[in-house]
């Protein structure tokens, strides 16, 4: 079954989506209200669904029960795969990037083309922004430290996200092996994680 991540995850994607694409603000808190009072549940997430308890969870109403059903039923969200198919997957770095909000993704996005942390380092160095509201000097310089911080934490990941895709990778090889485990790293639930290890029979 998904992992609690899998679930707090794809929420806060389809959140950060509808918030990038101008969607209403309301149905997007409540996507980041709802990933919210997950992340602060005790016990597995598939398990108080398949009860019937979460229906009840203040902050879980009938369209995120309907996601994390999606989840529950075959793994991935299909509402988070429909929403994400225009927007190419850069973005969502951008919005590690802080300082960045949804206006400015999206003002980088719509107005200069730029779709990954790699254009937006060149924009940067060109002069592409200068003319971008909100980019002043100080706050371009701001964000090229963010970008190194960015390129030298992309050689680890931190613990939440090695377990969403290691749920993943467990999901999609299960039918394949007569028994598949966590190891390493993900096994000892290391704060940042390097590699993803598996043992499979």
């Amino acid at each position: 079954m998904p992992n609690n991540t899998l679930y707090i995850t794809a929420l806060e994607k389809i959140a950060d989506i509808m918030d990038f694409k101008g969607e209403n603000v309301f149905k997007v808190s409540a996507f980041r209200n709802a990933a919210s009072v997950l992340e602060g549940l005790t016990g597995e997430i598939d398990g108080l669904y398949k009860s019937g308890e979460l229906a009840s969870v203040k902050g879980i109403g009938k369209g995120i029960l309907a996601v994390v059903e999606e989840i529950y039923t075959t793994g991935e969200s299909a509402t988070l795969k429909t929403l994400s198919e225009d927007v190419p997957d850069t973005v969502f770095d951008l919005f590690s990037l802080r300082g960045l909000g949804s206006k400015k993704i999206q003002a980088l996005y719509h107005d200069k083309g730029v779709v990954s942390v790699e254009g937006l380092e060149e924009a940067l160095s060109n002069g592409r922004l200068d003319d971008v509201k909100g980019f002043s000097a100080g706050f371009k310089d701001k964000l090229l430290e963010e970008i190194s911080r960015f390129r030298k934490n992309s050689l680890y990941i931190r613990a939440d996200k090695a377990e969403e895709r290691g749920a993943q990778i467990l999901n999609d090889f299960k039918n394949f092996c007569v028994k598949i485990s966590e190891t390493g790293q993900l096994r000892r639930k290391t704060e940042i994680v390097s590699c993803l290890e598996f043992v499979a029979l």
